[in-house]
């Protein structure tokens, strides 16, 4: 026969089954998108940082368009997105590198890296 102390602690690690919700498909609240308008201020106010914050602070509004309700990425996405970033970044710095003085980068490749 077991005490009530033992009972009670039963009762606090163990949750009643009946007392949990029956239904597994509850709708959940979805976050609001941020307005691309509201992005754009943001990546206006990255003018005077330098490429590696431009590059992070665009992998994390990246990061947050592609998640899913839980701000989660699956492995091969965050793995695609973080090397994708990388590139980005990397790619004007062995640019400038090979040619001297640097070379002016075109509208098109800005563009294509950042999101400003």
């Amino acid at each position: 026969m077991h005490s009530t102390q033992d009972k009670a602690l039963h009762l606090e690690g163990d949750p009643n089954p009946s007392a949990a919700p029956t239904s597994t498909c509850a709708p959940r609240k979805m976050p609001k998108s941020i307005p691309v308008s509201k992005q754009l201020a943001s990546a206006k106010a990255l003018r005077k940082c330098s490429d590696l914050e431009k590059a992070i602070a665009t992998t994390a509004l990246i990061f947050r368009n592609s998640s899913d309700s839980d701000a989660k990425l699956e492995k091969a996405t965050a793995k695609d997105l973080l090397q994708t970033q990388f590139r980005n970044f990397a790619e004007p710095c062995e640019d400038s590198r090979r040619s001297w003085p640097p070379a002016k980068l075109e509208e098109s490749t800005l563009s294509r890296h950042w999101i400003i």
